[in-house]
This record gives C-alpha cells, structure tokens and sequence, in this order.
C-alpha cells in the first residue's frame, strides 16, 4: 500500500493528542484525589471550562502550528477569559508547563531533557509563556471567518468533549480533526477514560452479547484509556494510549484477528480475549441499541423515547410504564467512539426547534472515524454533513442520525446493512419531525 497523503498530520496529531490526553488525566487525577469534582469555570454562554480545557487546547494548537504554520484552526476555547482573570491565566500555565514535563517523561522513553525537546521536536512545541499561551489558544477563534488559510487546511478541535462529565471523572474524549480540501481527512479522539477491559469484564456492563460503554466505568491509570484514529480512505484504527503508535484496524480489534500481546501491549491482549462477541452484535432491528444523553438540553426527548420505543423487542407502547433503554453517555464525541467500536448500533440526534444547528467541534473527526469504520451517517434530514472549515456550526446540517458498521441481525436472523437499518431509522424520524410541526402549527407555534 502506498504512503497515505497525510502520514505526517496523522503522526503528528497522534501526538498532539496523545500528550493533551495525559495532560487532561494528570490533572483529573490530582484533583480527585482530593475533591469529589474537578473545579470549573462557567463561560458567558453558561457551559463549564476548566483549566484543562484551556492548557490542552495551547498544547494542541502549539503542536500544529509548530508543525503547520500555514494551517488555519477552528476550536471551541477563547483566550478572553484569561485576559480578564489572572489568577486563571496562571493556574492554566502551570498546567502548559507541566505537559513537557509529561512530554520528557513519557516521549518514546528516552528520558530526554525538557529544553531539548522544546528546541528539537516541533511536534512538542508548547508555549514560551503566558501571554504566548493566551495568544496560541485564541486561534482557534480566527477559523471559520471569511479568511481562509493560505494551506486551505483547517484543524478543528474540541480539547475536551464532555466536560460537566470530565470534571466528575467519567468519560470525555480530546478531539481533533483536519479538514482539507472541503472534507474531513485526518480524526484523531483520544479517550483518556475509556476501560474497555473492565466494560467487558463487568457483568451489569454486559446485555446480549453487546459491549456497553459506561459513563462512570473508566480506566483509573495515568497513562489508561484509547486512541481512536482515522484518515480518509484508510480506515478508522485503535491504539492504547501507553503505546500509542501502534495502530491496529478496528476490524482486526473487534475480531481480534493476529492480535499478539506485543502488537498493542499486554492492555490490549487482555481486551481481546473478552471482544469476540462484539462483531456478531445479537441485536434485531426491533432491538436496536441506541446511545444518546438524557441530560442533554439541545434534543427533542420525547421524539427520541417513542423511537426508543419503536425499536425495542417487542415494541413498546407510548403508555408503557419505564423508559426505553439505552446507552447514556454525555459526550457528543464519544457516542461516535461507540458506534466506531460497535458498543452501540445507533444514534438519533432531534433537536428541540428547527432553528438549532451544533458546533461542528462536536461532530468533527468522530464523524470519520464512524464512516471509515463501516457506518452509516447523515443529518436527521438524510443530508449529508458539510464540515469544510469555514464556518464554526453546523449551519448546513440539522440533526444527526447515524448506524454503526458491520451487519446487524434482524428478526428470524436476517441480518441487515447499514444502510438498511439507517433507512429504517430515517422514516422513523420522518414520522415523528412531521407530527411534532403538525402539532405546533395547530397550536400556533414555531417549530
């Protein structure tokens, strides 16, 4: 196979990711080894920040500029926050200056000195002090304007997705994703929480045969967790965080086909001997495995629930005492991370009002790493999605409806496509978006 187009941008947002992942985690663990949460911030839109939001999107941005200076970035952190509060620019400094530490610790394992790598590997490069830092943080703000960048190249990334769950130790993800040429071409999500031995291990976190990523079973090491990657074309891979270089396809993990302890380290081998179920999903179309957010306040609930519902074996009436399961995770990010794995088969996203359109850091880069590992994806209108780097919200896509790959096994053992499944999924929302308008309009209500 010949070289990838992107073999440097992929190697160098592995790393990127991989030092803000150990970063994010460094600074989890001090703090809940002495409190309940992690302290946050409230920004002017009243969603939380913390200090590890700020300090991995400096280390991440520092890495690729230094590698790509004519590359445009569009990030979901400003710089404002710090001009205004000192005592919060030098808490988040403390945090940059600690990730060389982290870099020296844990590069390669050649115990090399901390100037060293800050003169002789530009994809360490971090900040060369506070007000450096504020200024590398603030372009992520500068992408997404009428400028492009003179590469015509965008990195787009959230440095934590799921923050109100990163501050109380559940799952989060570190994202970035490149986007050339129009389209997305390089994902890379680290997953700093995410303990896929302990999810298959753990009796309650297992039902017919399906992996269920839980939001509170996480992977309490240091250097613990996942990376998921993608480039266009190529396939979605996994690699542990520890030995992150070390990619295998999620084909081959799922199956876990030639995989030796020595390919992904003694963390993964272990993994494998529980993950063989996992590609032969038990579940029937009317009993699809979503994943959504019940906290979330930008989707329609009960549209969600009576899908739910449609789905469940056997179908549920809308009177039906209990709420139909399913997999609760809060990141936006991650519930692409279990469609990537096959931990779920689906996922809707209705929002409340027509009007709603998502933050493209919530979607980009997971999005690749579902349609190169086999899934089905378009907006809750069955368009396709438009993240081009030119604009900060998804202002061309409403919704999301999305299905994992591999085939999925239906009534009388019938299995069905992706595609089909999608198809299948899509009417259900079609039914549902259009009863909902029906009844505002009779009410005299915008929808």
């Amino acid at each position: 196979m010949s070289a990838s187009k992107y073999t440097e941008e992929l190697s160098v947002a592995l790393k990127a990711v991989r030092l803000a992942s150990l970063l994010t985690k460094s600074h989890l663990l001090t703090y809940l080894s002495k409190q309940s949460v992690v302290s946050e911030e409230t920004k002017s839109d009243a969603s939380e920040v913390t200090v590890a939001d700020f300090a991995a999107q400096a280390v991440i941005i520092a890495a690729i500029h230094a590698a790509f200076p004519d590359d445009n970035f569009i990030a979901e952190e400003s710089g404002e926050m710090l001009r205004e509060d000192q005592g919060l620019s030098e808490r988040v400094w403390d945090l940059v200056e600690k990730a060389m530490e982290i870099a020296a610790r844990t590069d390669e394992g050649d115990g090399a000195a901390v100037d060293e790598l800050r003169r002789g590997d530009v994809t360490m490069s971090l900040p060369g002090s506070p007000a450096d830092m504020v200024d590398i943080i603030d372009k992520g703000q500068k992408g997404g304007q009428a400028e492009r960048s003179r590469s015509g190249r965008t990195w787009i990334l959230d440095p934590i997705d799921g923050t109100k769950t990163y501050i109380r130790g559940h799952q989060y993800a570190v994202c970035l994703c490149l986007v050339d040429e129009g389209e997305q071409k390089v994902a890379v999500l680290g997953c700093p929480n995410l303990d896929l031995q302990r999810m298959n291990l753990a009796e309650e976190d297992v039902k017919d045969g399906t992996i269920v990523i839980g939001e509170t079973v996480v992977d309490p090491a240091p250097d613990g967790g996942w990376i998921l990657s993608a480039v266009k074309g190529e396939g979605t891979h996994i690699s542990a965080v520890r030995t992150y270089e070390t990619r295998l396809s999620i084909q081959d993990f799922l199956s876990h086909k030639e995989v030796m302890e020595e390919d992904l380290g003694e963390q993964a081998h272990r993994v494998m001997s529980n993950m063989s179920q996992t590609s032969e999903n038990g579940s029937t179309l009317l009993n699809l495995n979503f994943t959504d957010s019940s906290a979330s306040p930008h989707i329609s609930k009960d549209i969600h629930e009576r899908i739910f519902r449609h789905f469940a074996h056997p179908p549920q009436p809308e009177s039906h005492s209990e709420a139909a399961p399913f997999q609760d995770i809060w990141s936006m990010q991650m519930k692409y991370v279990l469609l990537a794995l096959r931990a779920a088969d689906a996922m809707i996203r209705t929002p409340p009002t027509s009007s709603y359109h998502a933050a493209v850091w919530d979607h980009a880069g997971g999005q690749l790493l579902l349609t190169e590992s086999g899934g089905v994806l378009t907006d809750a209108n069955g368009k396709s999605f438009v993240i081009n780097g030119q604009t900060r919200r998804l202002e061309d896509n409403w919704g999301v409806c999305g299905v994992r790959g591999g085939d999925i096994v239906a009534d009388g053992g019938r299995r069905s496509s992706p595609r089909d499944v999608h198809k299948a999924i899509m009417a259900r929302i079609k039914i549902e978006v259009s009863a909902r308008r029906q009844r505002r309009s009779e009410k005299g209500e915008d929808d």
